[in-house]
């Protein structure tokens, strides 16, 4: 395992740290602001970071590739930010109203549109017509409690992770197809991660639980493991060679590399020491970044 040096210490939220591969671009949160470099710079260690003013002057939560990675969108306490990648300049501010807040606020994009859940249990979409052209869309309740995770799917549908732990699974913003109840020993853990591979959704918890859902067959849940001894912190997954390929970042200062098909396996498992990890990307099929609370280090762990 490698250890790498950000410029800034990433802070506490749930998936932080975007590698964009094919735009070659690396971002994270740093207090509230967003930090954003070249990747492969920062794997040669040369080049600067910038960060990227924060006209909101509230603290930033979650991070989304839009546009076919044109435009990068931004949650924030009170609304949600789009830039242009190109030159990082802000295109487009939308403020909520109310006592509505992204307290979690996750995001989640596919070519045209943006998803965002609130505290409330709303989903705010936006479409993406042009750099020149992003409007705000419509804003419906699914949940009496808040939005904590979201992927899109197939167009229009949507998985949305709960604070309560539930996993629903949404068409149009307006009906949920099926609800998962997902208590552990009868208490509720938030959903901290969802990722969409094949005709799978990959979903994390902080009761260390990582669960899959067939996007097929009605929804229903088809594998559950155990995947660390404290909650999973950051959540990735890939497709290779027809298997589900996943990472797991934890409280627990673990990362894993797991496998699925037809059961689970573990690829490969680091533990370091008195780091709080925060995000994990897969940069290819054979290596994994990982970002950790209030350090600079970053590691890049080889499968």
């Amino acid at each position: 395992m490698k250890e790498l040096q950000l410029k800034e210490t990433p802070s506490l939220t749930f998936n932080n740290l975007l590698v964009h591969t094919k735009g070659n671009l690396l971002c994270y949160i740093s207090n509230g602001s967003i930090v954003t470099r070249s990747l492969s710079e920062f794997f040669a260690g040369k080049g600067e970071e910038t960060i990227i003013p924060n006209i909101s002057d509230y603290e930033v939560k979650h991070l989304a590739i839009c546009l076919n990675g044109k435009c990068l969108a931004a949650s924030c306490d009170i609304g949600v930010l789009f830039y242009d990648i190109s030159s990082f300049s802000l295109l487009y501010f939308y403020k909520i109203e109310g006592n509505v807040t992204f307290s979690f606020g996750p995001i989640a994009s596919d070519d045209d549109r943006v998803y965002v859940g609130d505290s409330s249990g709303n989903i705010t979409s936006f479409v993406l017509q042009s750099m020149d052209d992003i409007k705000f869309e419509s804003s419906a309740n699914i949940s009496t409690v808040a939005i904590s995770a979201l992927q899109v799917f197939s167009g229009s549908k949507l998985c949305a992770g709960l604070a309560n732990g539930d996993i629903a699974f949404i068409h149009n913003l307006n009906t949920i197809i099926k609800l998962h109840k997902n208590k552990v020993e009868a208490l509720e853990y938030p959903c901290t991660g969802i990722q969409i591979v094949k005709d799978v959704a990959v979903t994390a918890f902080g009761s260390g639980h990582v669960r899959l859902y067939s996007l097929k067959n009605g929804f229903n849940k088809m594998a559950e493991i155990a995947a660390h001894s404290k909650g999973v912190s950051a959540l990735h997954a890939c497709e290779d060679k027809g298997s589900i390929v996943f990472a797991t970042a934890s409280e627990d200062c673990s990362v894993f590399i797991w496998k699925y098909d037809i059961e689970f396996s573990a690829i490969k498992g680091e533990r370091i020491k008195d780091c709080l990890l925060t995000g994990v990307q897969f940069v290819d099929n054979n290596r994994v970044l990982v970002s950790s609370f209030e350090k600079k280090s970053c590691y890049l762990l080889e499968c």
